[in-house]
């Protein structure tokens, strides 16, 4: 089976639902409030896994190109996330190391003591048009130079 076959097989259909897991997945990330930590990168990383693995090989036009780019900076965020977290915390490496306590006396938590992130929402959208912009560029070019084979 060619792969022209294997993308009309599967193309719309992965690139749909795909997005909708990667929604889904980070969505449910932000009704649990708190702060980033080491799950947030391993969910980063396996979601851009999953869409480069099913989705960046087939033939898109322009809005589809940015609808990939926006789910791989939406997919993104999470790990933005951690790496923001652990430049605003009082030991960035160690948070790196997964090896910072957290102290509610020097870390910021809620009443009940669980932990909330230092993030502000402006980085995380910085941070997802930081992604989304190259991303889509380099995936536009590559699909210009699959539509003229």
């Amino acid at each position: 089976m060619s792969e022209d076959q294997l993308n009309a097989r599967s193309g719309h259909t992965d690139i749909a639902a795909l997005s909708a897991g990667v929604i889904a997945v980070v969505v449910s990330l932000f009704v649990s409030p708190g702060a980033y930590g080491g799950t947030s990168l391993v969910v980063t990383l396996t979601l851009i896994v999953i869409i480069l693995g099913y989705v960046w090989a087939s033939k898109r036009r322009w809005l589809q190109t940015l609808a990939v780019a926006a789910a791989i900076g939406l997919a993104s965020i999470p790990g933005i996330g951690f790496i923001d977290e652990a430049a605003r915390s009082r030991s960035p490496i160690g948070y790196l190391m997964l090896n910072e306590s957290w102290d509610c006396n020097e870390d910021p938590c809620n009443e009940d003591g669980d932990r909330q992130s230092r993030v502000p929402d402006r980085d995380l959208v910085i941070g997802w048009l930081a992604v989304l912009v190259p991303t889509f560029a380099v995936d536009l070019v590559s699909q210009r130079r699959r539509w003229r084979r």
